[in-house]
């Protein structure tokens, strides 16, 4: 069975976030080459009259946008100051973290929230049979009052998304149904046959509205999660990056000043 819905009608009721990585160390670390040489030890299978390769491995990383060459063997794990970094790489640091805090406090929330079971529409008028197309008898298409189509037909049911109007005058309704209804009639030569429960377009736009309940955040069992903390830590550390780079601009700017 397929459905149709009016185009106004599509919406997303709720989308699940995978949990995004997050950095938890406050520091960040570059690899720069040493120079150091190191020799490998012979296993079994080497005969020991074999050359020895007394080069480190190595090793290839990408940080901050560029390509580093680093020895595996042989490797000075300096921390950077992110304050003092060239403006557009401190930029576009701040701007991941920020992004990533963004992401995991947006998939915390979801993980909390509660969305409502929906109203019970299945007397709403608005929701009842606009009209039926037919062919040798055979019903084809049913068009309900919103404008929605709907079709035992798979087949046919994939050929009428790509061809019916979404809507009629920027709105869905009875003035869909009907539009909706010529068009599948013309295209398999069936036959429209009017619903008992058809409303005019006047008659659905005085409907009263759909009532729905919003979704809830339990944000008190929310902070409660330990991801909580650690976005908590995480939104105080990007704060305190950014204070030091305000510091280190007026030191610099003082430094020229002189």
């Amino acid at each position: 069975m397929t459905t149709i819905v009016p185009t106004s009608y599509y919406s997303t009721r709720h989308s699940s976030y995978d949990k995004a990585n997050s950095t938890t160390s406050g520091e960040v670390y570059s690899g720069i080459s040493s120079g150091r040489e190191s020799t490998t030890e012979t296993t079994g299978s080497r005969q020991s009259d074999e050359p020895i390769d007394p080069r480190p491995s190595v090793a290839t990383v990408k940080f901050m946008g560029q390509v580093i060459t680093v020895t595996k063997l042989a490797v000075d794990l300096k921390p950077i100051n992110i304050s003092e970094l060239p403006e557009d790489e401190y930029q576009s640091f701040i701007e991941g973290e920020a992004a990533r805090i963004v992401a995991n406090r947006q998939y915390l929330e979801r993980q909390y929230t509660h969305f409502p079971e929906p109203p019970d529409l299945s007397n709403y008028p608005g929701n009842k049979p606009y009209a039926t197309v037919s062919i040798g008898g055979r019903v084809v298409a049913t068009i309900f009052n919103d404008g929605g189509v709907q079709t035992n037909d798979n087949a046919l049911g994939l050929k009428l998304r790509d061809v019916l109007k979404g809507s009629v005058n920027g709105t869905n309704g009875p003035d869909l149904a009907q539009d909706r209804a010529d068009q599948i009639a013309a295209m398999l030569g069936g036959k429209i046959s009017k619903s008992r429960t058809a409303l005019t377009q006047i008659q659905y736009a005085a409907l009263p509205p759909i009532v729905t309940e919003p979704p809830t955040v339990d944000y008190q069992a929310m902070m409660g999660d330990p991801l909580y903390a650690q976005l908590q830590r995480q939104a105080d550390k990007l704060e305190t990056w950014k204070q030091q780079r305000e510091i280190f601009l007026s030191q610099q700017q003082a430094t020229i000043q002189e």
